[in-house]
């Protein structure tokens, strides 16, 4: 599919003010406190990790006057943008896509990117390393140790390109 939020254009929500409306609402149904806490919560395997903490770091960006005017933009862009490029085009480099290594912790938990995304990504990059973790969308955060061993590991395993 498209990297994109929807993987497809949907032409109608593109005209304004349709998108500078539906864009509006986003964004503040997304800075909205109790929404956030639903939503972290829903996606959090460790719920303790949805902290006060955790609220403030993602929530007080989105409160000040340049996120009150740059926010709605960005939510409307989703509407309004076409499709990018496929996660084949951006994956394979015969395709002019990344080239380098891609390694993969992902969360067992996570209600939003499942299994089946792992699956496709291995389509694409036959044995891409995954390592998984006892934990929803945000591996690092709900188990940082855990995460930042496993990627350190990956990492010192690398080697440079030949020359």
């Amino acid at each position: 599919g498209s990297v994109t939020p929807f993987g497809s254009f949907i032409p109608w929500l593109a005209f304004e003010p349709v998108a500078g409306w539906l864009g509006r609402f986003m964004f503040e149904f997304a800075r909205d406190e109790g929404n956030m806490r639903a939503t972290l919560r829903a996606i959090y395997a460790d719920k303790s990790r949805v902290d006060e903490e955790l609220i403030r770091w993602i929530r007080g960006p989105a409160l000040t006057t340049e996120a009150g005017r740059c926010g709605p933009i960005l939510f409307a862009s989703l509407f309004k943008s076409k499709p990018g490029a496929t996660w084949e085009d951006a994956l394979r480099p015969e395709r002019g896509g990344y080239a380098g290594p891609v390694y993969c912790v992902w969360g067992d938990k996570d209600p939003w990117i499942t299994p089946r995304y792992i699956a496709a990504l291995r389509g694409i990059r036959p044995g891409l390393p995954v390592d998984w973790i006892d934990a929803g969308h945000c591996p690092h955060h709900e188990r940082p140790q855990e995460f930042n061993a496993l990627l350190t590991r990956w990492l010192r395993g690398l080697r440079p390109p030949p020359p």
